[in-house]
């Protein structure tokens, strides 16, 4: 409760009273209802939540001029709680560009218009500076004129609407980790994210399933890149693995993790073998559902401590409604198995030789949890293959798919 009170004072003091009351009434649904949409309450300002949508949020401005070689802006979303995937991604490809000769600026963005420069960048030297490196400048886009770049980088749709309007620059990139509109039902919010894909922006994809979509939906001029993960946190720790134990990435707030759906499924592997040990990690379930089976929720749990509880299980289970995230290498590299769900939004990265792969149906997913905790011979097939798969990744590889992406559209 103290960290709950704290957030609210840091968000009174660094966006406002309107940035209060949108995130208290998320939290407040969000912790009843899941991730179903509601009604706005009575009073909700409605034109001020939004009112970026127009082009209407503050900015502080843009200086005229020619663009030196190599630079890049970012537009990126205000940071929260340290060690977000997608923050991550963002940052790991700005140091990679760094040493190969661009010059990033980073320029925060938060869709009320407030000024959080000062709180960003505490959370950004304490947490993610070491990832991006120690060259690429902060700013913030509501406060800080933006200094002219070659390139413009929107990195979520929010961002978009901002790199929509920006004039000095001479060619804007969509950096595109997932298909944002299906974060929301298919209603306003779905519309304003759908639409940011037709503003003729580069693409950027998070991969080839997400590059297709964006070309054929939309058409937009679009090249990809793949994933890799941090080996040196990522890595099979000297810990016992547990007899029977299943981890599950529990995020009920989030739709597209399936939380439901994984419910039933673990229900009916309790009922055919009760000596199953259900670990939940991501937060949010503890006091808020009534579950038929054991479990132990772990909650948040940070990066460094995740690889244990990897480690010790012997099925990872990961569902993903839309792109696939990091989580399958992170658990391949700790030397346990992955069981996601068999569509192409996670295809392109695993497959059924290196992970376990189930239709979105609880039947299948627990007949598919059943099948190998009771045959371990081949659980470890895919134990080793899967781990011998992740160490073949890199970072360095993908993200110079991004290089020769930005050159090509520069020209260089």
């Amino acid at each position: 409760m103290p960290s709950l009170i704290k957030k609210v004072i840091d968000t009174w003091k660094y966006e406002g009273a309107m940035a209060v009351l949108k995130k208290t009434k998320k939290y407040v649904f969000g912790k009843r209802l899941g991730s179903a949409r509601q009604s706005f309450a009575k009073g909700t300002p409605i034109y001020d939540q939004y009112k970026f949508v127009l082009g209407r949020v503050r900015r502080g401005g843009e200086i005229d001029g020619e663009p030196k070689p190599k630079t890049v802006n970012w537009v990126v979303p205000d940071l929260g709680a340290p060690g977000a995937g997608g923050h991550l991604t963002i940052f790991r490809c700005i140091k990679y560009l760094e040493e190969h000769g661009c010059h990033n600026r980073i320029y925060f963005h938060n869709v009320m218009g407030g000024d959080t420069k000062e709180a960003v960048k505490n959370i950004y030297e304490r947490h993610y500076k070491n990832v991006a490196g120690d060259d690429a400048e902060i700013f913030s886009v509501h406060t800080e004129k933006m200094e002219p770049a070659e390139a413009v980088f929107a990195t979520s749709w929010q961002t978009a609407y901002y790199v929509r309007d920006i004039k000095n620059c001479r060619r804007k990139f969509y950096f595109v980790q997932d298909f944002e509109p299906c974060f929301f039902p298919q209603g306003s919010e779905y519309f304003f994210a759908e639409n940011t894909y037709k503003w003729g922006f580069v693409g950027i994809a998070a991969s080839p399933w997400l590059k297709g979509r964006l070309e054929k939906g939309y058409g937009m001029k679009c090249y990809d890149f793949g994933f890799s993960f941090n080996k040196d946190i990522y890595y099979p720790r000297d810990v016992e693995r547990k007899k029977n134990q299943v981890l599950f990435y529990a995020r009920p707030s989030t739709a597209r993790r399936a939380f439901e759906l994984a419910m039933l499924a673990f229900e009916i592997v309790s009922e055919k073998m009760p000596d199953v040990h259900f670990v939940f990690v991501g937060g949010g379930i503890k006091g808020n559902y009534d579950l038929p089976f054991d479990y132990e929720d772990a909650g948040i749990v940070s990066p460094d401590k995740l690889p244990d509880y990897y480690s010790s299980s012997r099925i990872c289970v990961a569902l993903s409604g839309s792109n696939v995230s990091l989580m399958p290498l992170e658990v391949m590299g700790c030397k346990s198995v992955l069981l996601s769900n068999d569509d192409e939004q996670v295809r392109w990265l695993v497959n059924e030789h290196n992970a376990i792969l189930a239709h979105m149906d609880p039947m299948d997913i627990a007949e598919k949890i059943c099948y190998y905790l009771t045959h371990p011979s081949e659980l470890e097939k895919i134990r080793e293959a899967g781990y011998e798969y992740a160490q073949k990744t890199s970072w360095d590889d993908e993200y110079g798919k991004v290089l020769k992406a930005l050159e090509k559209e520069l020209g260089q």
